[in-house]
């Protein structure tokens, strides 16, 4: 976030932080401003924008800003194929990865898409991957699916073949963002076809979708081929 987007002006015997009533992508910049200027009394104000102000004293700063935060949302990021190749925005959405990557894929067949899955979980990343099980028993597993599988911190689960399909093409990174959309892991739908994949880089989207995940994965069939040495 460029700081030089954010404008200091007047102050009084109140601290004030001002907000954009629609500004997710200026909340950062004024609450690090308002912060590493270290006084109470100070108005945030942006460009261009109606300002949203909110009185608040020093000990309520943090509660303000959490508030606040809550209250935004960052605008959703659609990309399109084949205009796009929706392959290089899963692999390098994966590659951001540092803690944990929760999966539900009604096909995961995509080489570059599984390799990352890979270097996240050499990396330390926790990774659970949820599959549907009729499309899952209609082809062999390629070695770059046997590898990802066989990795330590890799646990895949089947939703079970005579139930109704697993039809998600989503996952969240970090309790922080979700990847959803039309676009299935497949080197047709990322590359070839009329598809969509939508990034939500939401905290409130994460959980949500988290929460909704580890209710299906446990009731999955657990898919083990023993792990690399």
């Amino acid at each position: 976030m460029d700081l030089r987007k954010v404008r200091k002006v007047g102050t009084s015997d109140r601290n004030f932080v001002t907000l954009t009533k629609a500004a997710p992508i200026y909340f950062r910049a004024a609450a690090q401003a308002g912060h590493a200027d270290g006084r109470d009394n100070q108005r945030l104000r942006f460009p261009n924008r109606k300002p949203l102000t909110v009185p608040i004293c020093r000990s309520a700063r943090l509660a303000a800003c959490l508030l606040l935060a809550s209250l935004c949302r960052a605008d959703p990021v659609i990309h399109y194929a084949p205009a796009e190749n929706l392959e290089h925005v899963d692999v390098a959405l994966i590659d951001r990865a540092e803690h944990e990557i929760d999966m539900a894929a009604y096909v995961l067949t995509d080489w570059p898409v599984m390799q990352a899955l890979t270097r996240a979980a050499d990396r330390g990343v926790a990774i659970r991957i949820y599959l549907d099980g009729a499309q899952f028993a209609e082809r062999e597993p390629a070695k770059v699916f046997l590898d990802l599988a066989e990795t330590p911190g890799v646990e895949i689960r089947i939703k079970h073949e005579n139930s109704d399909s697993m039809h998600l093409k989503s996952y969240q990174i970090d309790g922080k963002l979700l990847r959803t959309g039309a676009a299935n892991f497949s080197a047709s739908g990322l590359k070839r076809q009329d598809n969509d994949l939508i990034v939500i880089e939401s905290a409130d989207a994460a959980t949500k979708f988290k929460r909704a995940f580890e209710t299906r994965f446990e009731s999955g069939e657990g898919l083990s081929y023993g792990a690399k040495p």
